[in-house]
């Protein structure tokens, strides 16, 4: 990877979706959160 896609990468919005039962899509959440991924409220 190049530097300057280093620098800027977190810069970048990405969007994701998220499919299936309702607790799967929260434990997908939490466990994206306890990554660093996002907060939990940034999720919509």
């Amino acid at each position: 990877m190049s530097k300057d896609f280093k620098s800027n990468f977190k810069k970048q919005p990405v969007e994701h979706t998220l499919k299936g039962s309702r607790e799967a899509v929260i434990y997908s959440m939490q466990m994206l959160y306890k990554l660093g991924y996002a907060e939990i409220a940034e999720w919509t």
